[in-house]
């Protein structure tokens, strides 16, 4: 830097050094899977669960406020956009409407050469499942084992996001592999210390996490 601008702006040595801090900025924005898991153990990382969207709600439960987006043909880009901003509104987990389009999601994401490989889908919190208590988007808390009704939408407060590996889908029953998981910012006291967001996350419109000066 030359010193008389340095000087201008009142430094009184020649030698002046300057750097910019960079910051990771997460912009996840709601693509997930429309189920919520109810279990624990789907939070022990590399551990394969079944999800039936059509027979039986197994360890998952259907998330009712989404939309599917760029549903047209040849359907390569199509996901489930979450309305987080809301909660999550909660139905007993059947969504045999839905099986072609999760296919259509699966084909786009069951190869790891694919540009996203993973997919994501919310968890209860660690905090809730043991408790047995999750916290709605009024703030009220509800027994987990009362939340089955379209009338519930729980909080973020309560919610962890799990990525995950999209490794099978037959008409009826995905399976999942959980690879990592976000706290969302909620950074429960006496519980694991997780990452908020995922900073490698790359959107379908190709949004995604960036640098910031």
């Amino acid at each position: 830097m030359q010193y008389t601008f340095a000087r201008f702006l009142g430094f009184t040595q020649s030698d002046v050094s300057a750097h910019a801090v960079a910051e990771k900025k997460t912009s996840w924005e709601g693509e997930a899977l429309p189920f919520i898991n109810w279990h624990n153990s789907f939070l022990t990382m590399g551990t394969q669960v079944e999800v039936w969207d059509k027979v039986d709600s197994g360890y998952f439960q259907c998330i009712e406020n989404f939309d599917i987006m760029n549903n047209v043909s040849p359907y390569d880009k199509i996901y489930f956009q979450l309305h987080i901003e809301d909660g999550l509104q909660i139905k007993d987990g059947k969504v045999a409407k839905k099986k072609q389009e999760i296919e259509y999601y699966y084909n786009t994401h069951k190869s790891t050469l694919t540009p996203t490989p993973y997919i994501y889908i919310f968890s209860l919190s660690p905090k809730a499942l043991a408790t047995g208590k999750a916290i709605l988007q009024d703030g009220s808390e509800k027994n987990i084992a009362d939340l089955i009704n379209k009338a519930d939408y729980v909080s973020l407060k309560s919610l962890v996001l799990v990525k995950c590996t999209f490794d099978d889908y037959q008409k009826k029953i995905l399976k999942l592999t959980s690879f990592a998981t976000y706290d969302l910012g909620n950074d429960d006291a006496g519980y694991p210390n997780l990452p908020d967001y995922p900073i490698d996350y790359v959107g379908p419109n190709g949004s995604g996490s960036k640098l910031v000066e």
